[in-house]
């Protein structure tokens, strides 16, 4: 499967990560966006204990589940960086500002890409792939950009340990500590990076090429 980003998404990924040790606000990782002066990282699923304790440190990470308080009245997913630029990370936007609706070119080009990819192929892929959507084993489909791996019981932590690494395990982790725990987690339904979403329970996927996604979980 071949995939063409942009110009300008390479450009300012590339000057985000370049520009780490000098900017305040800076790309570590692929998918991550650093605040040094608020203090926190940021995925496309939101603020990230996780990501914040493995780019700013321990300290950083005790501060921000200080600011936490109670996971369960936390809304990590909108947050504004030190900027002044806002991301809504459901509705994947990032704006200059909070009353600002233009859109900020580097939020979104390091949490939500600009390039969409297209629905793989049933058939299991090698796990080795370089796609950021592949599918490592029969039911089974996993997301390089949202660091995850799931199958029709939905979001996986073993599966996301096994194909994406440790990375990816803390990833997943972290958002189940943010709803409350395992108890309050419901990870049956899931958005895929290329914005299709799928429903384990009523067992179907939604968005462009979402059949091909539906027959690879599903087999319908």
């Amino acid at each position: 499967m071949n995939r063409s980003i942009t110009f300008l998404s390479l450009f300012l990924i590339a000057t985000a990560v370049s520009a780490k040790d000098k900017n305040v606000i800076y790309s570590p990782d692929q998918g991550v966006l650093c605040d040094k002066k608020s203090g926190f990282c940021a995925d496309s699923y939101g603020i990230s204990v996780a990501f914040t304790k493995e780019f700013l440190g321990d300290k950083a990470a005790k501060n921000l589940q200080d600011q936490i308080g109670d996971p369960n009245t936390f809304d990590a997913t909108s947050f504004t960086m030190s900027n002044g630029v806002h991301c809504e990370t459901k509705q994947k936007s990032c704006t200059v500002s909070k009353y600002d609706n233009k859109p900020d070119p580097v939020g979104n080009g390091v949490l939500f890409g600009q390039d969409q990819a297209s629905a793989p192929e049933a058939a299991p892929a090698d796990k080795s792939s370089n796609e950021v959507l592949f599918s490592p084993d029969q039911g089974i489909i996993c997301d390089r950009k949202g660091n995850f791996c799931a199958d029709d019981q939905g979001m996986s932590v073993a599966f996301s340990k096994e194909y994406l690494g440790e990375k990816a395990e803390k990833h997943l982790m972290a958002l189940i500590h943010s709803v409350g725990g395992a108890d309050k987690w419901d990870g049956s339904s899931f958005g895929l990076s290329n914005g299709v979403s799928c429903d384990t329970k009523a067992r179907r996927c939604t968005g462009n090429n979402a059949e091909g996604y539906t027959k690879l979980l599903f087999g319908n």
